[in-house]
């Protein structure tokens, strides 16, 4: 079975007050109409009952990893999908995201842009989503894997991340 896997970090102010609302409606969409495929585990929520974490996993005991995004800054955190039926609902749920809070969100992949394709059609015909919605996901594959038809460079990714944290740490 080949690796395959989905990657993001967030930046450490989160999204807009309006965005996050915006992302969970789309998200639970998004999970409902998956949900021979995924179950949501929970959704964690703060004194002020607004839900601080999107956490699913796949319905059949397998390999995959949970996909887990909440509010709060990380720098790296991946979902393996392995290229099953999990793959379409784990990246429309970070194109979702990437479209309400794109300066949020820095996503990419082992696959390639075209791989995403399934979950682009689905955000389109399910949520009405247009191709505009999807430019800055696109801008990060560009950036981070030099270019839509190579595969991620895992190390690469990492030394850009440690890159950051490094400069971000600086007075």
């Amino acid at each position: 079975m080949s690796r395959y896997t989905h990657y993001w970090s967030t930046m450490d102010t989160p999204p807009d007050r309006l965005a996050w609302p915006r992302i969970l409606r789309d998200v639970r969409k998004v999970l409902a109409a998956f949900n021979d495929i995924v179950k949501a585990k929970h959704y964690t929520k703060s004194e002020r009952h607004v839900t601080q974490t999107i956490e699913f996993d796949s319905v059949k005991p397998t390999p995959y990893s949970a996909f887990v995004l909440g509010l709060e800054p990380a720098r790296f955190v991946c979902c393996r999908t392995l290229r099953t039926e999990y793959d379409v609902p784990v990246t429309a749920v970070l194109l979702v995201i990437k479209r309400h809070a794109p300066m949020w969100l820095k996503i990419t992949s082992d696959g390639r842009w075209v791989d995403w394709e399934p979950a682009r059609t689905f955000l389109r015909a399910a949520l009405d989503y247009g191709d505009e919605d999807f430019g800055e996901a696109k801008k990060d594959f560009d950036e981070l894997i030099k270019g839509s038809d190579e595969e991620f460079d895992l190390d690469e990714f990492l030394a850009a991340m440690q890159a950051e944290e490094v400069a971000d740490a600086r007075p």
